[in-house]
């Protein structure tokens, strides 16, 4: 029976592969991140990139918005509102929200829980909003609960680090 459990144990090790982490950069150079998955997709508007990876079944995503009201001296105002869960499509609620660094930037962490409104998908929403100089971003880890892989999210969020 032990060398059935030890080879069950070992099989199962073997099927397990570390999460692959692919390293982004715009061409800008505005920030630095790393993103789970084996693919990156990258989604290219007027005033708009959006990046997404996933792993098992964590979806990690920046969203990368541009505009001039956009000014490092008005986060606070401009985040003061942040969390609202129908701002992310999800009818549930706000259950933690709390202050964030990146480099010279203060931004704002919350983590929502409820279910996708189009959908009625159960979902743990986990994101990280930044205001710099014309530019908003929006990061967010998110999947099923009991599903979501919270080690993936903070070492997505860790990497994140806003250069200008």
């Amino acid at each position: 029976m032990r060398k059935l459990l030890l080879a069950a144990v070992l099989i199962l090790a073997a099927c397990q592969e570390a999460t692959p982490w692919r390293n982004i950069e715009p061409p800008d150079g505005s920030f630095t991140a790393k993103m789970p998955g084996v693919r990156l997709f990258e989604r290219k508007g007027p005033t708009t990139v959006t990046w997404t990876g996933m792993a098992g079944h964590t979806q990690c995503m920046i969203q990368e918005f541009r505009d001039p009201q956009y000014t490092a001296a008005k986060a606070e105002e401009t985040l003061r509102h942040y969390g609202d869960p129908r701002s992310a499509d999800i009818d549930g609620k706000l259950v933690e929200s709390g202050v964030v660094q990146s480099g010279p930037y203060t931004g704002k962490s919350v983590r929502i829980e409820g279910v996708v409104t189009a959908a009625r998908t159960p979902v743990v929403y986990l994101s990280r909003v930044f205001v710099a100089d014309g530019r908003l971003y929006i990061l967010s880890a998110n999947g099923k609960p009991g599903e979501l892989n919270t080690a993936i999210a903070d070492e997505f969020f860790q990497s994140f680090q806003l250069k200008k």
